[in-house]
């Protein structure tokens, strides 16, 4: 039977097959799974997170076949959500990906630390990256039970993943000077961290959202700078 929350079997509700963003410095396949344990309302995804599901999903072995189609033209995968550590198809998909010789990166929220570690422990992605949303104790406004599993992601791919990136969409009301610092400032000495900006632009999981306006980006930047020397690399702003 499956855990609380996960969704059997592995599908995917759909893919991009060129993506330039997707896995940095590489063009990727990248494919997208039904289903998130959070509920942030500016999500952009939302159909992928509470439906309805696509109306033609595509079986792990389908999206094996089409990405094995293209091979010669795209090596990198990136698997993202919805959240993907909910499939409990996920580890033998990227075991399957990686016997083929494909390079992978895995897009997850960290509320699975179990399926996360067990993907590293084997090998099978070549970078992670973790959306940290705001403060730990501010989780709860995401529809987190508790914090403590997300937290517990966090220190396990900074101590395993060989390449990684922390990264926070900068959401007005949620995440200002504040929590970003605190944020930053609880992952000091990680590889790689990253502000995002938010955006009104396409369909959100909450209406609500559309109505709130982004930081300017001259804001990002200088948070950004407020963490000169905190990581192995300069924090990156994206989207602006």
């Amino acid at each position: 039977m499956a855990a609380a929350g996960e969704v059997p079997p592995m599908t995917f509700a759909g893919l991009v097959p060129v993506s330039l963003v997707d896995f940095p410095g590489h063009v990727a396949t990248t494919l997208f799974t039904q289903g998130c344990n959070l509920r942030c309302g500016w999500c952009h995804n939302p159909l992928l997170v509470e439906g309805p599901p696509a109306e033609r999903p595509l079986s792990a072995a389908d999206a094996l076949a089409f990405v094995l189609r293209r091979k010669r033209l795209v090596q990198h995968i990136c698997v993202t959500g919805g959240e993907p550590t909910l499939h409990r198809g996920l580890i033998p998909f990227l075991q399957e990906l990686r016997e083929h010789g494909f390079h992978v990166k895995l897009d997850t929220n960290g509320g699975r630390p179990d399926v996360v570690a067990e993907v590293l422990r084997q090998g099978l992605v070549d970078c992670m990256a973790m959306d940290l949303k705001t403060t730990w104790a501010r989780y709860a406004e995401l529809g987190a039970k508790w914090s403590v599993p997300f937290a517990q992601t966090v220190e396990c791919i900074r101590s395993e993943a060989s390449d990684y990136e922390f990264r926070t969409t900068v959401v007005p009301g949620l995440v200002g000077a504040e929590e970003i610092l605190e944020i930053g400032d609880s992952i000091r000495g990680a590889r790689r961290y990253a502000l995002q900006q938010f955006s009104t632009a396409t369909r959100m999981l909450d209406p609500v959202w559309t109505s709130v306006e982004p930081y300017p980006p001259e804001r990002l930047r200088a948070w950004a700078q407020a963490m000169d020397g905190w990581f192995q690399e300069p924090v990156q702003v994206r989207n602006v």
